[in-house]
């Protein structure tokens, strides 16, 4: 982020509001960092894609500890059906999406 002189910026902290559970199913429809066990709980989840998926799609996904350190990285594209994941409380699920609007995450609890 760039700002010219004089400029002001009000940062505020974000609410991490809890995701709706629905069919067992979790959608995750927008790049950025997710708090497990408050925003969706911990567990052991399928993942997949949704949405028109192309060939050229892809979604990086990361789960990191609060201090940033990586656990695990890993991504989702049109070649790849399902990814098992385990995720913990007190950690970071973070999204990378790419440039199609219409894509999501599906979280789906085993």
């Amino acid at each position: 982020m760039t700002l010219s002189p004089n400029a002001e910026v009000e940062m505020v902290p974000s609410q991490f509001d809890k995701i709706t559970v629905v069919n067992n199913e979790i959608r995750l429809t927008d790049s950025g960092n997710y708090l497990i066990g408050k925003q969706f709980p911990a567990g052991d989840y399928e993942l997949s894609l949704a949405g028109p998926v192309t060939v050229k799609d892809s979604v990086q996904l990361i789960l990191q500890t609060f201090s940033g350190k990586t656990k695990q990285e890993f991504s989702l594209s049109s070649g790849t059906d399902k990814l098992s994941l385990t995720v913990s409380k007190s950690s970071f699920l973070r999204i990378k999406m790419g440039l199609n609007q219409e894509l999501a995450v599906i979280l789906k609890a085993k």
